[in-house]
């Protein structure tokens, strides 16, 4: 009898555990942890994104601005990673941490974010958890760049934005502050965070004219906070688009895949994405059938409740609906900026993983044992996906130590793109003279300033790789920087390699060893 009621005790204290936000926030705060710590721990280098974030970052406050003005990204990010660098100090290991940081309180505000919207702790909790294991999120969780922030900020401003709805008098101040400043700390972190004011004016004006909200609740609580979103993110917006002009009407600012893609695909290929680990037939149909499942068992329950529907309606149309037009339209070549850029494609994922964490609360006992299942599945097969990953990514420090092995006095370095300098010089140091082809009205920039303006858009061609040959001289072995962006580029690689193999150079050794096409960098000497 004893032992029955210490049991039930027991199963009390869990239930009563579970039904608190700290418990749960701190259930998720791990779950994210797992998989992130694991890639900490196998990550070898930095991409050449996160050392472009790194050298900037490392300059003062000042310094920075003079960077990131030419950026095409807000500059928010990168003065985060300053103080982060001042506190924990500058290392991989420090960088990636910073995301890690972000992408576990990005888990746990989507947690909150679910169950103010559904009124349910387990479509928080299973939204949250979507995302901490999502493939997409864990690789990206850990690299040293935006999107983790902005996925953390704006969830942060749905949620404010859903409390301001209900709030009066000193509450609805406070929040409304809180909320300008979130949504404004979003749009400075990421030019599509603009999405996130415009998800929350439709919804607005779906409430006015539904007659859900009044003329003067919407005036109230929102019109404070509009304007001081609107004049700074405005003042800021009109400086960046005069600067950028001429950028954003060329095809140096996104990579243009125009007319190579069927938008419809790739828009699909996006959502299978953030649950897949391999891209592959079987693992594309598992996680197609988990976004099938819970995806129906949520518009099926939505269909059913009234009460409830014009809330939820704003998150399924919206949320996810919303960012996927724009994206359509992106793919589709209607913008001037086609972008074909899979990680700024992050926001639809606060409503798929919303949409999914719903469809879980919903479903039958036995479609929640299916999903599960599948899930465990695909988890599995995510740190499988990790380790692939790692191997495959650039291992720019593994390519400085093959320079330093193999140098000799009088060698020097060339890239077939100016930027791509860049990776090596980070753990190089240059130890040798660097070059590569280059337009002439960046002559006057520093590597980094050039790298950033030329957003690593090839500034390669017939005209300006001759700089090549006063550059080299009578230099008997050369070091040839190929990078995986060349294969974006390919006609920059191969002008320069034939270039070189003009002035006698031969390919002698290349790291790393095994496969030639996944080198990254090429050791040539002169045989003629």
């Amino acid at each position: 009898m004893e032992e029955r009621v210490r049991i039930n005790n027991k199963s009390m204290s869990i239930k009563v555990l579970l039904k608190k936000d700290w418990f749960l926030a701190a259930f998720i705060s791990l779950s994210a942890l797992i998989p992130r710590i694991y890639i900490l721990v196998f990550t070898k280098s930095l991409s050449f994104d996160e050392m472009i974030s790194f050298s900037v970052a490392r300059k003062s406050l000042s310094q920075i601005w003079g960077y990131v003005k030419w950026e095409m990204h807000p500059p928010l990010h990168y003065y985060f990673l300053h103080f982060w660098f001042v506190i924990f100090g500058r290392s991989e290991g420090s960088g990636h941490s910073s995301s890690i940081f972000l992408n576990v309180l990005a888990a746990t505000a989507l947690y909150f974010l679910g169950k103010e919207i559904f009124r349910s702790r387990l479509a928080g909790l299973a939204a949250a958890d979507l995302y901490a294991w999502s493939p997409l999120f864990c690789f990206y969780g850990v690299w040293a760049r935006m999107y983790t922030m902005l996925i953390l900020l704006a969830t942060l401003s749905f949620i404010l934005f859903l409390r301001l709805l209900k709030a009066t008098g000193r509450r609805a101040l406070i929040l409304g502050g809180l909320f300008a400043l979130t949504t404004l700390a979003a749009l400075f972190t990421h030019l599509t965070a603009g999405l996130v004011p415009g998800i929350e004016l439709v919804y607005l004006a779906y409430l006015f004219f539904a007659n859900k909200i009044k003329g003067k609740e919407l005036l109230r609580n929102f019109i404070a906070p509009a304007i001081v979103i609107g004049l700074v993110y405005g003042l800021w917006f009109w400086f960046f688009w005069h600067l950028h002009l001429g950028s954003l009407g060329s095809n140096a600012w996104y990579f243009n895949y125009q007319g190579k893609f069927n938008p419809v695909y790739l828009i699909f290929y996006d959502l299978l994405r953030y649950l897949t680990p391999f891209n592959t037939y079987i693992f594309n149909l598992l996680s197609f059938s988990l976004l099938a499942i819970l995806g129906f068992s949520s518009f099926a329950a939505i269909s059913g409740d009234k009460k409830q529907f014009y809330k939820i309606k704003y998150y399924f149309s919206n949320s996810l609906l919303l960012p996927l037009l724009i994206l359509f339209l992106s793919f589709a070549g209607l913008f001037i900026a086609r972008l074909f850029v899979l990680r700024y494609a992050v926001l639809p994922a606060i409503g798929l993983f919303l949409i999914l964490g719903y469809g879980f609360f919903k479903a039958s006992r036995y479609l929640r044992l299916v999903t599960f299942i599948l899930f465990l599945v695909l988890t599995f097969a995510s740190f499988l996906a990790i380790n692939s990953k790692n191997i495959t990514i650039d291992n720019w420090n593994g390519a400085a130590d093959f320079v330093r092995q193999n140098e000799k006095p009088g060698d020097k370095i060339v890239g077939s793109l100016y930027t791509n300098i860049l990776s090596l010089q980070f753990y190089f140091h240059d130890n040798l003279p660097m070059s590569a082809p280059l337009d002439k009205k960046y002559q006057g920039d520093n590597l980094l300033l050039t790298t950033i303006k030329t957003n690593i858009y090839p500034t390669t061609n017939a005209e300006n790789v001759g700089q090549l040959k006063d550059f080299l001289g009578s230099s008997q072995r050369v070091f040839f920087i190929v990078s995986s962006a060349d294969g974006a580029f390919p006609d920059s690689h191969k002008i320069v390699e034939n270039f070189l193999a003009s002035q006698g150079f031969v390919r002698i050794k290349f790291w790393p060893d095994g496969n030639v096409s996944s080198s990254l960098i090429w050791l040539m000497e002169r045989k003629y």
